[in-house]
């Protein structure tokens, strides 16, 4: 298969997350014939806009036919961020969807606490002033095909929460917010919205 007709998907992780937390969905979908492609990157070290700014060089190059991301939490700003990159010149057509797992697109309220204490600050990194309502407020909202995963047993971010407004489908699962990521259903759903 030449890569032109691939369909290949980023998974794109969150806060203290790690690449292999995706090995279900991800094999889910390799095992569909679609190529899967995990971005890892130190959630307290390196800001999102870097990271974002990083894949977008990344997909830029990518020949394949469609390109779509499934995120996770934070993952989701990264995408989001992403989009602060395109203009008329640089546009990625072939960007079909993106399925956000859980995502902060209102941002987590504690942040702003917590992000005046230095000791929490200090454990939490750099990306906590990232994830405060006012900063997430400022990305753009992405115009592809979307699907928002809501976790109804979320101890990090509520579902109202998670809502873009924009958003072309929503699953509302009982689940937890790391639950999420090996959840049958949700993988189900993954497959469904990208094969569309």
């Amino acid at each position: 298969m030449s890569n032109k007709t691939e369909h290949k998907v980023y998974l794109v992780h969150g806060y203290f997350g790690y690449g292999s937390q995706f090995k279900t969905i991800r094999k889910t979908l390799e095992n569909k014939g679609f190529i899967t492609e995990t971005i890892c990157y130190k959630s307290r070290k390196k800001d999102i806009n870097i990271v974002a700014k990083e894949i977008f060089e990344k997909i830029q190059n990518d020949k394949s036919e469609q390109i779509s991301f499934v995120t996770h939490s934070m993952g989701g700003l990264i995408f989001r961020a992403m989009y602060q990159y395109f203009n008329d010149k640089n546009y990625i057509q072939n960007i079909a969807n993106c399925v956000m797992i859980a995502p902060l697109n209102k941002g987590v309220e504690k942040a702003n606490i917590y992000e005046k204490n230095w000791f929490i600050k200090k454990i939490f990194g750099i990306n906590l002033q990232n994830i405060t309502p006012r900063k997430v407020a400022e990305l753009p909202i992405p115009n592809c095909r979307i699907a928002i995963i809501t976790c109804l047993n979320d101890n990090v971010v509520s579902p109202e929460s998670t809502l873009l407004g924009t958003e072309n489908e929503v699953l509302k699962v009982k689940c937890s917010h790391i639950g999420s990521l090996k959840n049958r259903e949700i993988n189900n759903f993954i497959l469904s919205f990208l094969k569309n």
